[in-house]
C-alpha cells in the first residue's frame, strides 16, 4: 500500500453535485466527509511549511489544488501535471469499512 493523503469529500444537494469535489479542508456546502485517500507508491506525500499537503512527482513538488482535476465516473479524485507531456492518475479513496 502506498502513502495516503487526508482529504474530505464534499457533496452538494442538487442532482449535478451528487459527485464529490475533494479539497484539503471541509468545504461550505451540505456535506463534507472526511477520507483517506491513497497515492501510488511513486508520489511522495509531505508537508509544507504552512502544513498543507506536499505531493512530490518526479523532484517537482506541488499542492493538492494545483493538482486536483476531477472526479472520475467511480468518484476517485483523479490530478494532472505537466513534464512536458500532461500527465493523469486516479488516486483510490481507502473504505474505512474494508479496514
Amino acid at each position: 500500500m502506498g502513502q495516503t493523503i487526508k482529504l474530505y469529500a464534499n457533496y452538494g444537494v442538487l442532482a449535478h453535485e451528487k459527485r464529490p469535489t475533494y479539497t484539503e479542508v471541509p468545504a461550505e456546502c451540505p456535506i463534507s466527509d472526511p477520507v483517506e485517500v491513497e497515492v501510488p507508491e511513486w508520489i511522495e506525500v509531505g508537508e509544507f511549511a504552512d502544513g498543507s499537503v506536499a505531493i512530490t512527482i518526479d523532484g517537482a513538488d506541488y499542492r493538492w489544488d494545483d493538482l486536483y482535476l476531477n472526479t472520475n465516473a467511480e468518484d476517485r479524485p483523479v490530478i494532472t501535471w505537466f513534464d512536458g507531456k500532461e500527465r493523469f492518475a486516479t488516486l483510490a479513496v481507502i473504505d474505512p469499512k474494508a479496514e
